[in-house]
């Protein structure tokens, strides 16, 4: 068990507690108030009328409160009412944060809240489900062989589960103990009682009781005997608390894994960790800090090692020492239930060994038994033959037992080393994995370094994926020091940086070789092309400026410059050259003659960074003493205008000339004109401004600060908004050729690009230094963004392989969309109304049908020939993608909610509003209202074969229509409207889910079916696997759940979501699903490796998800109004992903776990 804190009863003076106050704990005053906190008082709750509830009798009931059985009247469901009984205000105070704190948490393992309020006279409650069940702590009292309590362990880890979960809201319970958890009929695990939860991330919003508040476990309904009462200021179930909660210090989630780590020691043992028979609160809070409890290995014999390993890490006495959250210990739990091998405990080489003839006894012993009945067999013929034969045969039996002895040591060896190669392949996914936020180039890198035949290459594609999606730059690595710049040549076929090693370097983007150019004397901070490329100008703390001519890499001095060099650029024509410093002045040089003069004196801060040429090389521009000077390059006269009122710290100018703008070092942005002078100020950062670059067009320009704000100002009316925020202080920005991104570097590891005109955010990582980048540039051609800084590599991305791009864009929140058949077009729908085409290979969008309201519904047929959508306008069209006029269906009055096309595609089925389920022959137009529903129709289905269809309705229905007999008949009824119906691919099956959360499994042929309890929040869509074998749903929650079709058993549960997820769509492999969720992601599930990976891009939730037929791409949609294409077309075999990812990153993996490049010929 966990080692002693250092106490005993005879030296308890170590604990700086005094005897007296000891023996104070018992009547200890609670602590003292915080002196401001929200009001969490009844009198904050809505009032509700007792009539909405029927009670039907009373579960419990305590000393301040009680938990009735009732029906809700309103929605006609079972409920479990808690309600307060006591009048004390703190304890009001107290159960308004229970009901706060449990309503926000949304897991299958904890108790959902539905509503809280106060009944009319004042008295507060919360509404829950209702747990039919019985507490842990009985089932583990059933519970006397060692076997049985192992059989407990599903339960605990649902606990661990739930509590993963809320650590990860921030919250704990600081509770947990057998009478707080529940198990149900069906094995169903659930927490309740959160009235002693804390928020974590919120210090003032937890109230203090003014008196001791007694525990779920003193309720009538639990035996008091079986636990113990929190007193004073210690708050929870000392049996179960962690020693630093027993002294009343602060806690976090570490006290919640401790007190899983006791319920995992009673259920293993059969006894709490502390038990002192006749003792109160206090004998047994003193326990808990005197020492560890009995070892659980002695309460109960042949416990598994590493289990016992995981019980006394979380039961650990230094909190430091144990799983810093529930997360942790419920993963290494689940490792223990698969036979793995857990992180708690450190297995010897003995272990293993035991390990491997455990799991394969059976052959070895086998084999022993027949190698030695072979020897007696031996042995007794040879005594019948004569004393040669015996000695030949002897020797035969011994070769025969150094060949056994061979091969079981050769099959030991290869089982050994096929051990070694899966713990080996398991680790490199986990690094993989680790490292994908940090640096996706390097986790390629690891997973190259997978064996061959790998089984965990399908988790390899994903992540490779997941990598791709990031962003997979090249590695330049050959600096012995800091980067400061970066700069693209004209052509875009080589970069060249600037390193604090003094050297320069001139990149082959292609080839990955590189020139060094050697001559500065000191650090090298800047780097600028000529035009032509044929000349680089470098400058720096040696205070020269270089001109090299790179066919032969020599170079010739500029020479002026007193001090450090901070800046230089080339002008259009490369005639001219201007080079800055700090309190050095700006030198405008004459390339060709060599010559150059001051054009600028001496003024701080202001020329750092303060001059710049005109995009067309004609004119300039620099900030110097508060006025704006324009240099006329043609003429050499300067013309200044006065009005820079704050210390300039950034400029840029037009490319025209026309306009500069200005930034301050107190955040202010103005905006020039070179012919008039100051002509605007812009609102926006609120500290210096570092960097700052005009659009193209010259309408708009970006800025940068050391606020970490990136704006985007509009010139044409003065308005600026905010881009994004940076993760450190903006050094300097880079606009891509066309002005649609910008790329941000500054005190952070990562480059950061922003799409201009919506705002969409892409992150580039891979960096390691904390003191971040100095340089980043686009290609001429806008397809790379190289970016370096003090971690001494340059990295280069291809922009072209960013996983989602954005196909086309509605007027309002698109809602729908689908491939068509050839998967090279997609239609899509949205609340503008409009149905629109878009090619894929072209990005031509077209609108093919437009209707007078929101498009609630769209399907296209068969043939791929056309499309059907209904709207809220009470209309069906059918639009044909050959141009010809659609077809207008009308008939139906009010919303039609869903449309269905016949395998066929003669036909089209419809229902909505007005309770009508209408079939329509396409050819003709006509309908028939094949019957009726008593509430709006909300959902329906062809079979597989169109003999079929099923439908679902508001009026809690769910019914079948067969077309052969013209009947229709009910199959069931649920508690609340039915809104998914799905057939199995066999169309044996139907699948139908309603809001009271349940779903229905019918067999056709019988028109039997079950129903299974599918928690969330009523479920909203059903989708089969190719299979039949599996079906997924959802259920308003941030999760998938899956099915077994034949059993109705849950297989899985996908989550991974922060907000509900809105649809799901599965591949035509059945190997993968894909959800989009209003959390404003798409992830990627892949169900053979388990690992999944998210795909942002969406501004907004995304409310639908669609994989391509062949299952290389999705389409998704969002209330950012876009349509969004996402590639998923990576190799699925192993030869083809491993040519993927050495073709993604040359870097390779050595001996010291650091990925590196190769290193590249100069």
């Amino acid at each position: 068990m966990p080692e002693s804190l250092p106490l005993d009863r005879n030296s308890i003076e170590e604990l700086e507690i005094s005897d007296a106050e000891i023996a104070s704990l018992r009547n200890a005053p609670p602590p003292p108030p915080p002196a401001v906190r929200p009001a969490l008082t009844p009198a904050s709750l809505p009032v509700v009328q007792r009539t909405a509830y029927a009670v039907s009798g009373a579960f419990a009931e305590g000393g301040i409160g009680r938990i009735l059985k009732a029906r809700d009247t309103r929605l006609d469901r079972t409920v479990a009412i808690k309600e307060l009984l006591s009048t004390d205000a703190a304890e009001a105070e107290r159960f308004v944060y229970e009901a706060i704190i449990t309503a926000r948490l949304q897991h299958p393992s904890i108790v959902p809240v539905h509503e809280a309020g106060r009944w009319p006279t004042g008295e507060p409650f919360y509404a829950m489900k209702l747990i039919t069940g019985k507490p842990l702590g009985d089932v583990m009292n059933d519970a006397h062989s060692l076997e049985e309590r192992l059989a407990l362990l599903p339960h605990l880890l649902a606990v661990a589960d739930a509590m993963a979960y809320a650590h990860s809201q921030r919250i704990v319970h600081r509770d947990l103990k057998p009478a707080n958890v529940l198990v149900g009929r069906f094995g169903e695990t659930v927490v309740i009682d959160w009235g002693l939860a804390k928020d974590l991330n919120d210090e003032s919003a937890e109230p203090l009781s003014g008196k001791p508040r007694p525990p779920a476990s003193e309720e009538k309904s639990v035996s008091r005997s079986a636990h113990l009462t929190s007193v004073g200021a210690i708050m929870g179930t000392p049996a179960y608390m962690p020693p630093e909660q027993a002294m009343a210090k602060p806690v976090d989630e570490r006290a919640d894994v401790y007190a899983i780590g006791a319920l995992l020691y009673r259920a293993l043992s059969g006894v709490a960790p502390y038990d002192v028979p006749g003792g109160d609160v206090i004998d047994v809070a003193l326990k808990v800090l005197e020492a560890p409890p009995v070892p659980l290995a002695e309460r109960q014999k042949g416990i598994p090692e590493d289990l016992l390993a995981i019980v006394e890490k979380a039961m650990a006495r230094d909190a430091a020492k144990r799983y810093p959250t529930a997360k942790e210990l419920a993963d290494d739990l689940r490792r223990f239930q698969m036979g793995q091998f857990v992180a708690a405990h450190t297995y010897s080489r003995g272990e293993i060994v035991r390990r491997f003839i455990k799991r394969r006894r059976t052959p070895l012993l086998v084999g022993l038994v027949g190698v030695v009945a072979l020897s007696v067999v031996g042995i007794l013929s040879l005594t019948r033959i004569i004393q040669e034969r015996n000695r030949a045969q002897a020797n035969e039996v011994e070769a025969q037992r150094q060949k056994a002895e061979a091969q079981a040591q050769r099959l030991e060896a290869q089982q050994k080393h096929a051990e070694a190669t899966k713990r080996a392949d398991e680790l490199t996914i986990s690094q993989a994995r680790g490292l994908m936020d940090r640096d996706p180039s390097q986790a390629i890198a690891w997973l190259k370094t997978l064996s061959p035949n790998s089984p965990r290459f399908p988790a390899a594609r994903t992540l490779a994926a997941d990598a791709l999606s990031r962003g997979i730059g090249k590695v330049f690595r050959a600096h012995g020091g800091g980067i400061n710049a970066v700069a693209f040549a004209p052509d875009g076929s080589t970069i060249a940086t600037a390193s604090d090693d003094r050297t320069v370097r001139v990149w082959d983007l292609e080839t990955g070789t590189h020139k060094v150019l050697t001559g500065h004397g000191d650090e090298v901070w800047a780097a600028a092309f000529s035009p032509d490329g044929k000349r680089l100008a470098t400058g720096g703390k040696d205070k020269s400026v270089r001109i090299w001519d790179l066919a032969t890499g020599t170079s010739r001095v500029l020479a002026g410059h007193e001090k450090w060099i901070t800046s230089i650029r080339f002008s259009a024509n490369g005639q001219w050259l201007t080079s800055q410093g700090f309190g050095d002045g700006v030198f405008l040089w004459n390339v060709a003659a060599g010559t150059g003069k001051r054009v600028a004196e001496n003024s701080g801060v202001e020329l750092s960074r303060g001059a710049v040429f005109s995009g067309d090389g004609r004119t300039l521009v620099l900030v110097e003493k508060g006025k704006l000077v324009v240099w006329d390059l043609a003429t050499d006269k300067s013309r200044d205008f006065s009005g820079q009122t704050s210390t300039c710290s950034s400029i840029a100018a037009s490319f025209d000339g026309m306009f500069v703008v200005t930034g301050g070092v107190d955040g202010s942005l103005r905006l020039w004109n070179t012919s008039k002078g100051a002509l605007r100020t812009f609102p926006g950062h609120t500290k210096e401004v570092t960097a700052l670059a005009f659009l193209p067009n010259g309408t708009a320009f970006v800025s940068g600060a050391k606020d970490r704000a990136v704006r985007y100002a509009d010139l044409s009316n003065g308005a600026t908004r905010l881009l994004g925020q940076y993760g450190g202080e903006i050094k300097t920005l880079a606009l891509s050729p066309d002005g649609s991104r910008v790329a941000v570097v500054g005190q952070d590891r990562n480059v950061v690009l922003w799409d201009v005109a919506n705002g969409q955010r892409r992150t580039l990582g891979g960096f390691q230094d904390w003191l971040g980048l100095h340089g980043v540039a686009f290609s001429p051609d806008g397809k790379r963004l190289a970016a370096a800084g003090f971690d001494q590599t340059m990295r280069v991305w291809e922009l072209g392989t960013q996983v989602d791009r954005v196909v086309g864009e509605h007027d309002g929140a698109s809602t729908t969309a689908a491939f068509l058949p050839d998967g090279k077009r997609v239609v899509s729908a949205a609340d503008d109304g409009t149905v629109r085409l878009f090619d894929l290979a072209s990005g031509a969008p077209q609108i093919v049908d437009r209707h007078g309201a929101k498009v609630s519904d769209l399907r296209v047929f068969p043939d791929g020939t056309a499309v059907a959508s209904a709207s809220e306008d009470g209309a069906v069209r059918i639009a044909s993608l050959a141009g010809e006029p659609p077809k207008v269906l009308r008939g139906h009055k009010g919303r039609v909610a869903r449309l269905a096309i016949a395998p066929d595609g003669k036909h089209l089925a419809s229902g909505g509003a007005d309770k009508k389920v209408r079939l329509w022959d396409v050819a003709t137009g006509q309908a028939e209202v094949l019957f009726e529903h008593e509430k709006p129709v909300e959902t329906l289905a062809f079979s597989p074969d169109g003999a079929v269809l099923a439908t679902g309705s508001a009026d809690k229905t769910v019914r079948i229509y067969r077309f052969a007999t013209k009947e229709a008949k009910t199959l069931g009824t649920y508690e609340l409207p039915v809104r998914a119906v799905a057939f199995s691919p066999d169309g044996k099956t139907l699948a139908s889910g309603s809001a009271d959360h349940t779903i229905g499994l019918w067999d056709l042929a019988t028109g039997q079916g079950r129903v299974i309890d599918a928690s969330g929040n009523g479920v909203t869509q059903i989708v089969f696997f190719p299979d039949g074998a599996t079906f997924a749903s959802l259920g308003s929650e941030p999760s998938v759940r899956l099915w077994e079709t034949a059993t109705g058993k849950p297989r899985n549960i996908l989550r991974g979501h922060g907000k509900t997820v809105a649809s799901i769509s599965v591949s035509s492999d059945g190997k993968r699903i894909a959800s989009a969720s209003l959390d404003g992601s798409v992830r990627i599930w892949d169900l053979e490796s388990h690992e999944d990976r998210p795909l942002a891009g969406h501004a907004g939730g995304v409310s639908f998800i669609a994989f391509s037929p062949d299952g290389s791409a999705l389409v998704s949609t969002g209330q950012d109004r876009t349509v969004r294409l996402w590639g998923d077309d990576l190799p699925a075999d192993e030869a083809g992903l491993r040519a993927w990812l050495d073709a993604a990153t040359k870097d390779v993996v050595h001996l010291d776990d650091r990925p590196a490049s190769p290193e590249p010929t100069r």
